[in-house]
């Protein structure tokens, strides 16, 4: 729900601040005194393009602030880490300079224009004359219908779209496993040899690592030999006395023909030399005697490289993958071969998914139907106290006829069923139904909606209905009807409304009047709450035009009192 709302240089509007604090607020004031403002702070908000001209003359860039309590409240992004934990409050911000350039901000973080329009159909419904996309969407008239047939029509609604996409796989599969039976010999033989070439080869993971460092091993073989040979003979040698080794020994010899301190700690030195060089001597040995190639020779191993390069060449993705793809290749051709079974039991399959299908969309179809006329039975009663009798409210189930269809003997199935909805206006008797946004004037789309929603109240998750226009072509006793639905509705949720009927003020909890002044010649917009004889005032000069007049205050408080018993 809309918690506070604050505007700074949008267009008569200075800097307002506005807290919510009831379930049913009005906005009232003159005719041009800057009711719109409010709307499109709050469509700026919600990520709405708005018209850089609206930025107030003189000012660098206009900004709406607003706090929202989204506890309860389901959205499509993990918004965990923007909402206050403690009151489940959330702060959307936006700002916008003359150029057109905007910033947004969720939860005091960056975000994006388009991020916080994502979020608007989970906050907000804003019902106006030129706000009726809602209505006039096939797709939200089913959901609207379904919502109203209750919890079982809308899990059959996702039962039968489940269903729907089941069917569709399986036919898919049928197809190709049907295209692949037809072409079955050439398949069989293909796959055959390519599995026989590459089981010919039987190369293992990363082979061609393991190959190349193999003929670099081969390459290297006799320098490493040389270097390894000639060391051992520098250390130790049998054919002359010359070695490192042998030269050790004739030192330790000779400081032993001589005794003192002196030459017993040099003996001792050159002992651990002679014991590492022994050490070395000993690896070296090993080295040589471990330098072993096998019996695979450079040629045999330039020739298997060879082939298996040829082989990724060809596949064009590393061994691995190769050999993944040629597993899959083995089972495609296990399926080749047992593809008469297969067959058959896909067809079975699909059969029962069809017929599972078949009642699925017929329980749907049924209970639709007979909501349907539940439906326009109980918008059309709504009707006739919003100052829109004689017209009737009809919520068509009609066949489908077009689209991407499953078609089960005569049916014909979509994803969410055998039937389209739309809701149509009967302005007379002898007057054939049209689809609401050809027949509707934007006053009596309003109503229609106001309608709608009070029949369905608490089955729209959405919990902040904003109203403009609402009003529009009515007065007296209907006026008095449309503020009574309005209150009705706001027990269930948030109801924001513009209007200058005081028939439909009177039923508010909250009062915001917005008033025009001029300052230095500019007008400016002052928006505050009114409440007990200032509020009177404000109902008394929405009923005469003239705030003292007292038997406009007279009137205002028959009307308060009205709205407050209901």
């Amino acid at each position: 729900m809309l918690r506070e709302l604050r505007i700074e240089n949008l267009g008569v509007v200075v800097d307002a601040q506005i807290e919510f604090k009831g379930k049913f607020t009005v906005l009232t004031g003159e005719t041009g005194a800057g009711k719109t403002m409010v709307l499109q702070a709050l469509a700026m908000v919600l990520g709405s393009r708005i018209d850089p001209t609206l930025i107030r003359n003189g000012s660098v860039k206009a900004i709406a602030d607003s706090v929202w309590n989204v506890s309860g409240i389901e959205f499509d992004h993990d918004l965990s880490e923007t909402v206050n934990s403690e009151d489940d409050e959330i702060l959307i911000s936006r700002s916008m300079t003359s150029d057109g350039k905007s910033k947004a901000y969720l939860g005091g973080r960056p975000t994006t224009a388009s991020v916080l329009e994502s979020l608007a159909d989970s906050l907000v419904v804003v019902h106006g004359q030129h706000e009726q996309r809602r209505l006039s969407n096939a797709t939200w008239q089913r959901e609207a219908l379904d919502r109203f047939c209750g919890q079982m029509c809308t899990d059959l609604s996702i039962q039968v779209n489940k269903q729907y996409l089941k069917v569709r796989d399986l036919r898919s599969e049928l197809k190709e496993l049907r295209s692949a039976i037809d072409r079955k010999d050439t398949e069989v033989a293909k796959l055959g040899e390519e599995l026989r070439v590459f089981d010919n080869l039987n190369p293992v993971a990363n082979e061609d690592d393991i190959l190349l460092a193999k003929i670099r091993k081969i390459e290297n073989f006799s320098s490493i030999q040389s270097a390894l040979t000639d060391a051992l003979n520098f250390l130790s040698s049998d054919e002359d006395d010359r070695s490192a080794s042998d030269l050790l020994k004739q030192a330790i010899r000779s400081l032993d023909s001589v005794k003192s301190d002196l030459t017993v700690s040099m003996n001792d030195q050159l002992q651990i030399s002679s014991n590492l060089i022994n050490e070395v001597v000993s690896e070296l040995t090993r080295g040589l005697a471990d330098l072993n190639l096998g019996e695979e020779s450079l040629d045999d191993l330039f020739s298997r490289r060879a082939e298996i390069q040829s082989m990724i060449r060809r596949y064009g993705l590393p061994l691995s993958e190769i050999i993944e793809v040629i597993n899959e290749k083995r089972i495609s051709l296990d399926n080749l071969l047992n593809s008469d079974a297969t067959l058959e039991q896909k067809e079975l399959d699909l059969k029962q998914a069809l017929e599972i299908l078949r009642k699925l969309a017929n329980k749907l179809k049924t209970l639709r139907e007979s909501g349907s006329k539940k439906l326009s039975i109980a918008v059309t009663d709504e009707l006739k106290g919003l100052a829109m009798t004689g017209s009737e409210f009809v919520v068509e189930v009609a066949d489908l006829q077009s689209g991407d269809l499953v078609e089960i003997g005569e049916m014909l199935i979509g994803p969410f069923g055998a039937e389209e909805v739309r809701f149509l206006l009967r302005s007379g008797a002898n007057v054939p139904s049209r689809p609401i946004s050809k027949s509707a004037s934007g006053g009596e789309l309003s109503r229609i909606m106001l309608a709608l929603q009070v029949v369905l109240a608490g089955t729209d998750k959405v919990q902040t209905f904003v109203f403009d226009e609402v009003d529009a072509g009515v007065g007296g006793a209907a006026a008095v009807e449309v503020g009574r639905r309005l209150a009705a509705l706001s027990r269930t949720h948030q109801v924001i409304v513009v209007t200058h009927l005081a028939q439909v003020a009177c039923f508010a909890d909250q009062q915001i009047v917005v008033s025009g002044s001029i300052a230095n010649g500019v007008k400016e917009s002052d928006v505050r709450e009114v409440f007990g004889d200032d509020r009177i005032k404000e109902i008394a000069r929405m009923l005469s035009g003239l705030g003292e007049s007292g038997s406009a205050a007279s009137h205002a408080k028959e009307l308060l009192a009205l709205g407050a018993t209901g």
